[in-house]
């Protein structure tokens, strides 16, 4: 069909050139775009609308008419629609602020103004996203260059969202101090150290992780900075309530985490006093719901532990013969038999002839393993009826670290450690006025 409608448009440019040349120019507007202008201009026009029917480039040059397939490029560019729209929200008052963006592609986007307005050039049939925090996103196809009307609409359930304050609970749009929230799932990492995760998903803490020897790989972490030199440096920590230890909350499993809240300024941290100048961190465990039945899960997981980066060092041959060439840089004079290393032993060590005469030893490999591999196992429990809700968690950590055991040795000089923790939080409600809770957080540690 494609080709049949070009060779049809071909015909028809043909008799319409044909025509314009035997009239000299006195072309009557047979396929006009309209009937202003000159005959030539008429002329010019119809041949533009037809050549672009057929998907052709039409063009004259020094009274030179050429016909030349239409570029990709200009094809896409044909495709491309200017699109205007306004953003309202359920009152009808305009959304200065809104994200605007094609779906699936981020970077062709823009923000509504003061009023609300938007303009953007998108691919026909493109399908607009239209956000603002607080709101259940939108998305539009575009099909024409018609001005959208976008109409928001409240998202009743991040509205909802509680936030873990200094004092309480808060629902999320309540909130006035510089407090951030993240989901425990969120923090479910590779690791068997909850600081480990820190590292860009809390917006205003820094996390370092200094080592990678088991039992001693958390990290140091610090709210928006170093706040105060007279004391300590480390934010408070409470878990449930209760004052911890870097240490205690490295050894909290992800799956027993209800929420985790930083309180960063002033306004947040102020319950806490001088205290809390270094910041806040507050951590709620989970617990039973009522009239729940119970749920078992079950997390099961290895992970491979490798040095990101490993020092390239030289070997033996290479030491002696840089060694030498330091010496002779330095004073000339030296006699090539007062170096350090004859060539005779350098020849020897090259060739491997006797190792423990000339040993030439990679120390790196025979200490160190490339990778080591560590095993994680979660198993909780939770439910709850009308009177009395539980949770009880158990996590099991083996981390192994990177050293080599040599099979002539009776010991075994790697690093292992072995934690078990286990949760436990029972809630009874004893009358309607009362209620009783017992939470147990305890740790087991085997290290060798």
């Amino acid at each position: 069909m494609k080709k049949a409608r070009r060779e049809s448009v071909l015909y028809t440019l043909y008799i319409l050139i044909s025509v314009f040349l035997l009239t000299e120019g006195a072309l009557f507007p047979l396929y006009a775009v309209d009937s202003h202008g000159t005959n030539e201009e008429q002329a010019m026009r119809a041949m533009e609308k037809l050549s672009s029917a057929g998907g052709l480039e039409y063009g004259v040059n020094d009274g030179q008419a050429t016909l030349v397939e239409e570029s990709p490029e200009s094809q896409q560019q044909d495709n491309q629609i200017k699109v205007t729209g306004q953003v309202f929200d359920e009152t009808g008052e305009s959304v200065p602020g809104a994200n605007v963006a094609v779906k699936g592609n981020s970077t062709l986007g823009t923000v509504t103004d003061l009023d609300g307005n938007f303009t953007l050039t998108v691919p026909r049939g493109s399908v607009l996203v239209v956000s603002f925090i607080g709101y259940v996103p939108v998305e539009q196809v575009v099909r024409n260059t018609d001005k959208l009307v976008i109409r928001l609409t409240p998202d009743a359930k991040a509205l909802e969202e509680v936030v873990i304050v200094g004092f309480g609970k808060q629902k999320k749009a309540s909130v006035v101090g510089a407090v951030q929230t993240i989901k425990p799932s969120e923090l479910r990492v590779p690791s068997s150290n909850l600081s480990s995760a820190f590292a860009g998903k809390l917006a205003g803490v820094i996390s370092v992780q200094r080592s990678g020897e088991p039992g001693a790989d958390g990290a140091s972490f610090w709210i928006r900075g170093i706040s105060t030199f007279g004391g300590g440096s480390t934010p408070l920590i409470f878990i449930d309530g209760v004052e911890v230890s870097t240490s205690d909350l490295n050894a909290l499993p992800p799956e027993t985490i209800e929420n985790f809240s930083i309180l960063k300024d002033a306004a947040a941290t102020a319950l806490y006093g001088s205290r809390g100048a270094s910041g806040v961190m507050l951590v709620t465990t989970r617990q039973g719901k009522n009239s729940e039945k119970a749920r078992i899960n079950i997390r099961v997981e290895g992970q491979m532990t490798q040095p990101t980066q490993i020092v390239d060092l030289a070997d033996g041959v290479t030491y002696m013969r840089m060694f030498n060439e330091a010496v002779l840089t330095r004073d000339s004079s030296i006699p090539l038999a007062n170096l350090p290393f004859s060539q005779s032993k350098i020849a020897h060590t090259a060739a491997g002839a006797d190792p423990l005469i000339y040993p030439n030893v990679d120390w790196q490999d025979v200490l160190f393993k490339s990778a080591s591999y560590n095993q994680t196992a979660n198993l909780n429990v939770t439910g709850g009826g009308s009177m009395v809700t539980y949770f009880l968690n158990a996590t099991l950590n083996n981390d192994n670290g990177m050293l080599r055991s040599d099979p002539q040795n009776k010991f075994n000089n790697n690093i292992r450690q072995q934690r078990y923790s286990i949760q436990g939080n029972i809630v009874a409600d004893l009358t309607p006025t009362t209620k009783v809770a017992v939470r147990l957080n305890s740790q087991i540690l085997e290290y060798g």
